[in-house]
């Protein structure tokens, strides 16, 4: 199939499928639903010179998040008409990409919030319950971060994402 033919049955594909947890194709075609990935020179806040010391402006993350020795990604995106985002990480299977839609938020947010990869290790979590336990992952996971403040770690369990708050976000 040629790429013109190819990326009209994939926009095809796109516009029918749901958000959320589908056979998708990569982040890229995600401007079929109406999103960008989002770059910091479009928002301007007092993190601006945190976001520099970053090649992606804690915008995009890459990892092997299922574990599967195939590096995976995620990105926050912005909806073309600027009033929502959201982050979407994208599983490769080898035989199929799997795109997960999560953190839908007011565009106006996404200046204070990052992601970045957290690594195989133990961390501090929330229990439901107002107390606190400790994790030890051993696959690199995706945290979402509000910048000086409270962060979410994104970790593969079986075949989906599972989320918890971080107390000690690193």
């Amino acid at each position: 199939m040629d790429g013109l033919k190819w990326l009209a049955a994939a926009s095809a594909a796109l516009l029918a499928a749901p958000l959320l947890a589908g056979d998708l194709p990569p982040i890229a075609l995600t401007t079929q639903l109406g999103y960008l990935e989002a770059r910091p020179d479009m928002f301007r806040s007092p993190n601006d010179a945190v976001r520099a010391a970053s090649p992606n402006g804690y915008f995009a993350v890459s990892g092997d998040f299922d574990g599967d020795g195939r590096t995976d990604e995620a990105r926050i995106l912005i909806k073309k008409n600027g009033k929502e985002g959201m982050m979407v990480a994208v599983i490769d299977r080898g035989h199929n990409i799997k795109t997960y839609g999560f953190e839908k938020m007011k565009a106006t947010m996404l200046g204070n919030i990052g992601i970045k990869l957290a690594p195989a290790g133990t961390y501090t979590l929330a229990t439901p319950q107002g107390g606190v336990t400790t994790k030890t992952i051993g696959r690199d996971a995706i945290m979402m971060f509000r910048f000086g403040g409270a962060a979410r770690l994104y970790t593969w369990s079986d075949d989906d994402f599972v989320s918890v708050d971080v107390v000690q976000p690193g």
